[in-house]
């Protein structure tokens, strides 16, 4: 199971449902630091990582490596504004998997666990191809699973984000640029169930590579940018990544019918909604 952050007394706050308490400090939160600080504290209150499920543990390990760009971006976005735009490019395709597995959740649970488990084995047929591992058993069942001649197209994982294919159906996995393999962009436009954000902002991911990878307009594109923009951006997507992982332990705990996870559900909508209204 996954949990609400306990940093700042807020796991009192859960204990007493003061909710006069948790709304005080969520308005308090709105600085960038305070942000960065309320990503650490959901790491911390997961810190049993041996108790997570595989779908869990994929999320958690995306939200940590969130949590250290973040705060990257956050100590050099003044002085090196070129890398600073390199590491939001980062967060910014993170934040677009993390809106994937929470948008995942919101009919049942089935497509969450098997984005996880699709993500977990692409990552270990991965290493095995990366790192010219000897390949035993366990790649050859993952080859002979995603890679068989009979393994259905819309199954099959062979490029780096095939393992959503399950979050698009058979329709409109036949219509993308590459049939029946989607792309980051694919996934960005994809993810708009829940808002539009990571559409409306794609051109900072756009000006990002156009950093990385160099041209003749790089330098242009790294004059262009703000301290004080790459700020706002930075406030914007941890803003995302937090509500979507709240969505995530919502409709987690709707699915056990016990009274704690009652509370933990309504507790964690409580405190979504005050991130949704207050955090700018």
């Amino acid at each position: 199971m996954l949990f609400i952050p306990v940093g700042d007394n807020i796991g009192e706050m859960y204990k007493n449902n003061d909710i006069e308490s948790l709304t005080t400090v969520i308005n308090k939160e709105n600085t960038i630091t305070s942000k960065i600080r309320f990503l650490n504290n959901i790491t911390a209150s997961n810190s049993d990582i041996e108790n997570k499920t595989i779908e869990e543990t994929v999320l958690l390990n995306m939200f940590k490596r969130a949590c250290d760009i973040s705060y990257s971006i956050y100590e050099i976005h003044t002085s090196h504004i070129g890398s600073s735009m390199q590491l939001l490019r980062s967060l910014y395709e993170i934040g677009v998997l993390i809106r994937i597995l929470s948008e995942s959740t919101e009919d049942d649970l089935s497509l969450f666990r098997e984005l996880g488990h699709r993500i977990s084995d692409s990552a270990i047929m991965e290493e095995y191809d990366l790192y010219n591992l000897n390949k035993g058993a366990e790649f050859y069942d993952l080859k002979l699973k995603y890679r068989d001649r009979g393994t259905p197209r819309d199954k099959t994982m062979y490029k780096s984000y095939d393992w959503a294919k399950p979050f698009f159906s058979e329709r409109e996995l036949k219509r993308l640029n590459t049939s029946y393999s989607p792309s980051f962009r694919d996934l960005v436009f994809k993810s708009g169930v829940t808002d539009s954000m990571w559409k409306n902002n794609i051109s900072v991911y756009e000006d990002a590579s156009s950093i990385i990878h160099y041209s003749g307009i790089t330098q242009k594109v790294i004059d262009n940018q703000t301290s004080a923009a790459i700020n706002t951006h930075l406030s914007v997507f941890i803003r995302a990544i937090v509500i979507d992982y709240l969505i995530v332990v919502e409709n987690l705990c709707h699915s056990i019918e016990k009274d704690n996870y009652r509370k933990l559900e309504t507790f964690a909508k409580k405190m979504r909604l005050l991130i949704t209204k207050d955090w700018e």
